[in-house]
Formats: structure tokens, sequence, C-alpha cells
């Protein structure tokens, strides 16, 4: 079972991902995390929220974030959820300029990061 962490619940995360999570066998929604409230649509799996970042980052068990927040935030999640997970998916567009898209093919993990 491939346990997912989905960073951010708007139109993207509820419409696209959430869904496709659900729907594939072997892949369970345990954890999503959004910046507001919004009543967290409990209706969705009551178990997947957590809601913290740094329990998300920290739990071995999740095994591959996806990243459905807006696109200036894309590169810094999905360096800290590969440093964590080691696999990300990142929703369009992966960097907003194409400065931070030179430094996220320039990026590699090291010991330092």
């Amino acid at each position: 079972m491939v346990r997912v962490g989905l960073i951010g619940f708007g139109m993207a995360g509820q419409a696209f991902h959430s869904p496709v999570i659900r729907g594939v066998a072997g892949m369970e929604l345990a954890c999503i995390l959004e910046r507001r409230e919004r009543g967290r649509r409990k209706n969705i799996l009551q178990s997947a929220w957590r809601g913290l970042w740094n329990e998300m980052l920290a739990d071995k068990q999740i095994q591959l974030c996806v990243i459905a927040t807006p696109n200036d935030s894309h590169f810094d999640l999905a360096k800290a959820c590969l440093l964590a997970a080691g696999i990300v998916v990142v929703d369009k567009p992966f960097a907003p300029t194409l400065a931070e898209s030179r430094n996220w093919c320039a990026w590699r993990p090291s010991a330092d990061d």
C-alpha cells in the first residue's frame, strides 16, 4: 500500500488529486494538509486529517507527496517532500518562473540539505 500525503485541498486537490488517489488500488490517502480551515471537509476521509506539516514530513509511512498548492509554493514544498518522502508529484507548473525552473533542475539533494 502506498500511503499518500496530499498538500493543498483547493479545486485541484478536491477535484483531481484526491479522487485519483482514492480510486487507485494500492494507494491510500493518508494525510491532507491545507492552508485554510474551511471546515476541513471531514466527509472525505476522517482518518486522513493530520493538518500539521512537520508531522506529515516526519511520518516515514508517507511514501508519496502530492503538491496541489499555489504555483509560487511548489519548489520549496517539493524540495522538503523529496528530502522527507523521496517521491513527489507536483501540480503544474512545477515552478512559476524560468529562474526557479533552472534552480529546480540544478538542485540535487546532498548531505547538507
